[in-house]
């Protein structure tokens, strides 16, 4: 029982230093840790209402661009809208695809360091 409010201690006070808008942001960012996992750990901490909606809606921005991004060139390509006979479009197209994968992947590698030095330093 000591060791887990040990390091739950670890945790929360994390999560004071680094300050809780920036690791909600960063535990939005990252694809390895689960909504429901996280909600529960930052409704344990001394994370306020203010700070977790704001570090959940900037975190959700880049991947809700994503999403929108993919969903507009699929729906371009579904109603023939998309003309792949003009390969300006198609090379604008490739190019923001490959770059908005690209930027997720870097993004979620960047929050997932972040969380990491959190981590260790909470245990030191």
């Amino acid at each position: 029982m000591t060791s887990w409010r040990s390091k739950w201690e670890a945790v929360d006070s994390a999560i004071a230093k680094e300050g809780p808008l920036v690791i909600v942001g960063l535990l939005r960012l990252s694809p390895a840790m689960p909504f429901t996992l996280c909600n529960i750990i930052l409704g344990l901490t001394r994370v306020d209402m203010g700070s977790y909606t704001l570090g959940t809606a900037v975190g959700l921005l880049p991947f809700s661009f994503v999403y929108s991004y993919v969903g507009s060139v699929g729906q371009k390509a579904a109603s023939g809208g998309m003309s792949f006979d003009d390969p300006l479009q198609l090379t604008i197209t490739a190019v923001g695809l490959v770059a908005t994968i690209a930027l997720t992947y870097k993004v979620g590698h960047i929050a997932q360091n972040a969380l990491k030095g959190a981590q260790e330093d909470a245990k030191k």
